[in-house]
């Protein structure tokens, strides 16, 4: 399982990964497009409650060579105990809608590792692909 912040938001390579078998978890970006094929679950939910409120499959719109073409994702939508709502986009039908919005918030943890490690250790050489890192 790859598990990606909406900031790397590669179609082309999701479509790769779901034809190699690779399953991910991904925030789906605001301006994403794609086409609502059916919606699985709908839980209308008030101010006091949080987990998942929607789950749908969507096709999701990318371009291969020029080529307009579509992924067949599902989408979990899902609202924190302080309010906030994320949507998220995999390509495994087999995982509970909660463990969706639960894998994601695992790779929360990670970030906080390296956070912890970059403050506390002398790190004389780290590996980013940013001009920050």
């Amino acid at each position: 399982m790859v598990v990606f912040d909406r900031a790397y938001n590669h179609y082309l390579q999701f479509a790769k990964f779901t034809g190699k078998k690779i399953n991910f978890v991904c925030r789906l970006k605001k301006n994403a497009v794609y086409d609502i094929i059916e919606q699985t679950y709908c839980k209308e939910l008030n101010n006091t409650e949080y987990g998942v409120s929607k789950e749908e499959h969507i096709h999701l719109k990318y371009k291969d060579n020029g080529e307009e073409k579509a992924l067949c994702l599902r989408k979990v939508t899902y609202k924190d105990e302080k309010g906030r709502v994320y949507e998220f986009i995999t390509n495994n039908f087999e995982i509970k809608r909660e463990e969706v919005a639960y894998i994601y918030k695992l790779r929360w943890n990670i970030e906080l590792l390296f956070k912890k490690l970059k403050q506390n250790f002398q790190l004389h050489f780290f590996y980013s692909e940013t001009e920050n890192g």
